[in-house]
């Protein structure tokens, strides 16, 4: 029973409330409520609530759940009623029109609350309704108890008074006393990009922290009607009367959040500041909803504010609002302080922490703790001095995944003032993740599988110059790569955008893929010869890197003929979304029903940053997912892409020995903050001998970055007219902010020292071999249309040689 009764008191409480300490006090008050001796026997059978129509929401609902609780307690059955049908027995909340409540507040000094029994009533009135609120709750935990009902009788004190409250006002005389402060780091300007932008780029989101600063002075403005709000950032300095939003720089921000989860939220009153915060973007939310409740309910009908500075509670999220990991072992040093929790998505926060004890010795003690602990370590790795260490605990389903990003290049790289070594921890519910087995984490011994190709890599041909249906011009644009394993089995990248009149691209990657097949088996596909698919990875969500995907997965999903094993991404959450610019969640969305088109189903592996795993003879190592936004947040969705590294291993057709190890880094649409982070963390280490350009050849990755990887062999998702070689022109733009960014980028990429082709996904789906020199540009291949067949190679468009640039641009390269 008793247990029950809890659950339906957190039920209640997490409706809302606010937390409040003590401030200045008068000399008789004492912050506690006279309670009389005597106590009244009341027989709650065929009780009525009534409350005033003019409290919040939030208390109102506090006021529903009284029969519920009742009915737990005592099983007497106590019904909500109106305040226009007067009965003899009432349980009475806030100034309802009743001679009862009249007579408790008669002679009622300064401000403060009652509960009183008259008659057969029970008064909970306050001078306001925030203070009826209070009187609530104070019903609840005195009188709403196993000890104080038996049977169907509640033992009351027939008096409880708390008058001559020493209020905090917020706003008097039709003007606010108090300034709203946010944080000075948080997008308030809906142009602002990370770099200052044109129309082009303008328009997307302000950080949701700001939204809720606004929602705050929106609700207070117009319930109290205090006339110009005054507001400020927290770099201004501090003042006496302040109302904090977010996560500001106070010391009594600070120690509100030390003493919450990040599931839990709250307003509160510290040192006489008023607080609006909570860890993430959903807990401030919830916490403004409450800030909004409490300025209706302590708004007076003079319309000044007045807060009592005693009352002081918490309460915590529902686990159907937050099905987040809160409970679990945390990292301990003297010089290490959380900075910031991310909902980053699938029941996954992120914990980023900072200071001088950000150490390699840190990150050991730590992961030492957890195994002390219980928790079982699934894999480690090490990339740079950037150490990563996956850590499950069955018993209380605990999904940990710890790094330590030291940044050792930053320095070097002219970072070092945003990128500060930091820690950072994914946690999660162990059932609601994919952990990774043995077959992903351990490297391949090739005589476990049959070597009946080369490895291939196939650009999939997207027509970016477009058809005209009618009087349109029908465009397909994105970008799609298959890589053949040398089992015969494949691993895709992303998948363009959806069919458009002209080409069916989810028919095109059908025919590729059973073009393939037949090069390798001689036999169409089937289910003894099925197109299996070990690994599909989705960079991010926007619509020309999964349309090609969502269809084929949807129209050949049910075919004997297909296997897909495991989708790859990291997809963001609703707060990372919010402020960036151009977001989408349909993927994340879909995602179930995609694995139910899938016969027998496909696992979703959500990637972490510095994971290494094998398919067969293709090595993965996760550069970058958006968990490395942490304490940043998110300007451009692009930057939520998902970077990868892959290494082509070839094997020796007799030996089984690896002879070449052929590596490219696969970078999506990424944009800024990829680009920096990889930067960063890699430095030198980056240089690859592939790379697909960031964002079809237009606005990604940096100049810097595409230095660093010097790549061989550049893969363009888009055509020549739209990343042709304008860049390396004398009297190319390099100044403005678009074009010149996106021209710096592309120059440094087409003139880095080892770059000699550049292959583009126009005129036909190029595929490349890998032997024991690694990729072979000079022999080209197309596929889909029935054989593996022979290129003219280089073409000249589409394949262009460093040779023929060096021609064409030859004070490009001097």
């Amino acid at each position: 029973m008793k247990k029950r009764i809890l659950a339906l008191l957190l039920c209640v409480s997490m409706l809302a409330t606010f937390a409040v300490t003590l401030s200045s006090c008068k000399k008789k008050y004492t912050g506690e409520p006279t309670v009389s001796k005597k106590v009244v026997d009341i027989d709650l059978t065929d009780y009525k609530v009534v409350f005033s129509d003019s409290l919040s929401s939030v208390a109102k609902d506090k006021a529903r759940a009284i029969p519920n609780v009742v009915k737990e307690l005592s099983g007497a059955s106590v019904r909500i009623g109106k305040a226009s049908d007067e009965t003899e027995k009432e349980i009475l909340i806030g100034q309802v029109d009743r001679e009862a409540v009249t007579k408790a507040l008669k002679g009622f000094k300064g401000d403060g609350f009652t509960i009183r029994v008259i008659d057969d009533k029970i008064v909970i009135v306050g001078t306001t309704n925030l203070f009826t609120y209070v009187a609530l709750q104070y019903f609840y935990e005195h009188y709403m108890t196993e000890s104080a009902v038996k049977g169907t009788t509640m033992k009351v004190n027939q008096k409880v008074l708390l008058q001559n409250v020493p209020v905090i006002t917020l706003a008097a005389d039709n003007a606010c006393q108090y300034e709203f402060v946010y944080g000075a780091e948080i997008d308030d300007d809906p142009k602002n990009f990370t770099q200052k932008t044109t129309s082009a780029v303008a328009g997307q989101n302000v950080d949701y922290p700001y939204d809720a600063f606004k929602n705050c002075t929106k609700a207070f403005s117009g319930l109290a009607k205090a006339g110009t709000l005054k507001s400020k950032k927290d770099d201004a300095e501090a003042t006496a009367n302040e109302i904090l939003i977010g996560q500001v720089n106070r010391d009594e921000c600070k120690e509100v959040l030390a003493s919450m989860t990040p599931n839990q939220y709250g307003v509160f009153v510290k040192n006489g500041k008023v607080l609006v915060t909570g860890w993430t973007d959903k807990a401030l939310a919830k916490s403004v909803e409450l800030f909004q409740s409490m300025i209706k309910d302590a708004t007076k009908e003079d319309k000044s504010v007045v807060l009592p500075p005693d009352y002081a509670d918490l309460y915590t999220l529902s686990a159907t609002d937050a099905n987040w990991l809160v409970e679990f072992p945390r990292p301990e040093a003297e010089h290490l302080e959380l900075i910031r929790v991310t909902d980053v998505g699938d029941d996954s926060l992120v914990y980023a922490y900072r200071g001088s004890d950000v150490t390699k010795a840190t990150f050991d003690a730590y992961c030492k703790k957890l195994e002390g602990e219980g928790y079982t370590k699934i894999t480690e790795n090490v990339i740079e001095t950037n150490c990563t260490a996956m850590y499950t605990n069955v018993k209380t389903n605990a999904f940990l995944y710890v790094q330590l990003a030291l940044y050792p290049y930053a320095q070097q790289q002219n970072l070092a003032a945003v990128y500060q070594p930091i820690l950072r921890i994914t946690a999660a519910p162990l059932d609601t993740q994919v952990v990774p087995g043995d077959d992903l984490l351990t490297p391949t011994n090739y005589d476990r599988y049959q070597r009946l190709t080369d490895t291939m890599l196939t650009a999939v041909k997207f027509d970016y110059d477009g058809a005209y249906v009618g009087d349109e011009k029908k465009y397909d644009f994105g970008m799609s790569y298959v890589i053949t394993l040398e089992d015969g089995t494949f691993f895709l990248f992303d998948g363009g955008t959806h069919d458009s009149p002209n080409v069916k691209q989810s028919e095109v990657l059908w025919n590729i893929l059973c073009d393939l097949k037949v090069q390798i088996t001689g036999k169409m596909p089937s289910a003894d010869n099925p197109i299996h698919v070990r690994g599909w990875v989705l960079t991010h969500g926007h619509v020309d890197h999964y349309g090609t995907m969502h269809k084929f997965i949807k129209t050949y999903g049910q075919d004997p003929a297909f296997k897909l094993d495991y989708m790859l991404t990291n997809f963001p959450s609703d707060e990372e979304c919010y402020q960036g610019y151009n977001p989408t969640t349909y993927m994340r969305d879909q995602l179930p029903a995609l694995q139910a088109a899938v016969r027998g189903g496909f696992k979703y592996l959500k990637l972490h940053t510095g994971e290494h795993l094998y398919f067969q003879n293709l090595e993965v190592e996760v550069l970058f997912t958006h968990e490395e936004f942490n304490p940043q947040r998110t300007d451009f969705y692009n930057d939520t892409s998902t970077i990868l590294r892959l290494t082509f291993n070839t094997s020796d057709a007799y030996t089984g020995y690896v002879v070449n190890r052929t590596t490219g880094i696969f970078t999506g649409d990424a944009y800024l903050i990829g680009s920096r982070t990889l930067r960063a963390m890699y430095g030198e280490t980056l240089q690859s001998d592939m790379v697909q350009s960031a964002h079809h050849g237009g606005l990604g990755m940096e100049a810097e970055f595409y230095s660093l990887v010097n790549a061989r062999v550049v893969l363009i998702p888009g055509h020549t007219p739209s990343v042709g070689a304008k860049c390396l022109l004398q009297d190319a733009d390099l100044t403005s902010w678009y074009s010149g960014f996106v021209n710096k980028a592309n120059r440094a990429t087409f003139t880095a020292p080892n770059m000699r082709y550049i292959i583009y996904s126009d005129i036909c789906n190029y595929t490349m071999k890998f032997g024991a020199n690694g990729v072979d540009c000079d022999h080209l291949y197309t596929v889909g249309s029935g054989a593996l067949e022979p290129v003219e190679s280089p073409d000249g468009a589409s394949v262009v040689t460093r040779a023929q640039l060096e021609a064409a641009y030859p004070w490009a390269y001097s």
